[in-house]
C-alpha cells in the first residue's frame, strides 16, 4: 500500500501547510490591525478575524485527526459526517471560550467597565469561530477529492 502512505503523508502536509499559511495571515493581519487601529476604525473586522481563527482551529483539529489511525478512519468513512462535524468543531469552541474568558478576567483585573453590548458581542464572537471552524471541516473533501473518492460507501450512508 504506497500509494495510501503517500495518500496520508500528502494529506498531512497539506494540511500543516494551509494551517500555518493561515496562521501567518491571521498574525499580518493582526499586525496591521493594531498598527492601523482596523478594530476600532472597523466595528466589524473582528468578524473575519474570529472565523478566520475558527478556520486554523478547525484546520489543526483535522490535521490532528487525519494524523491518528482512528481519527483518519472516522474522517474518511462516509456516513460519519455528524462525528467529523462534533470532533472538529470542539476544539474552535474551545479556543474561542477560553479567549472570551480572558477577555472576561482581563477586563475585571484592569477594573475596565464591561460595554454595554458585551454577552452579544461575545456570543457574535464565539459563533463566528465555530462557523469558521465549520467552514474548515465543510472544505475537506473539496480539498482532498481523490481520497474522498476512494472510500467506500459504508452501510450507514444512506
Amino acid at each position: 500500500m504506497p500509494s495510501a502512505t503517500f495518500s496520508r503523508q500528502s494529506s498531512e502536509k497539506r494540511l500543516l501547510s494551509l494551517s500555518v499559511a493561515l496562521l501567518y495571515i491571521l498574525a499580518l493581519l493582526q499586525v496591521l490591525a493594531v498598527r492601523n487601529a482596523w478594530y476600532w476604525t472597523y466595528r466589524w473586522f473582528d468578524v473575519p478575524m474570529h472565523i478566520l481563527g475558527g478556520a486554523w482551529a478547525g484546520l489543526v483539529a483535522l490535521w490532528a485527526l487525519l494524523y491518528t489511525r482512528r481519527g483518519r478512519a472516522l474522517l474518511l468513512a462516509r456516513g460519519t459526517r455528524c462525528a467529523v462535524l462534533c470532533y472538529g468543531l470542539m476544539p474552535p469552541l474551545f479556543l474561542f471560550l477560553v479567549w472570551e474568558a480572558y477577555e472576561f478576567g482581563m477586563a475585571l483585573i484592569s477594573g475596565m467597565p464591561l460595554p454595554p453590548n458585551w454577552a452579544g458581542d461575545t456570543l457574535l464572537d464565539i459563533l463566528s469561530g465555530i462557523t469558521g471552524g465549520a467552514l474548515a471541516l465543510w472544505g475537506y473533501p473539496w480539498f482532498f477529492p481523490e481520497e474522498m473518492a476512494a472510500v467506500p460507501p459504508s452501510r450507514t450512508a444512506r
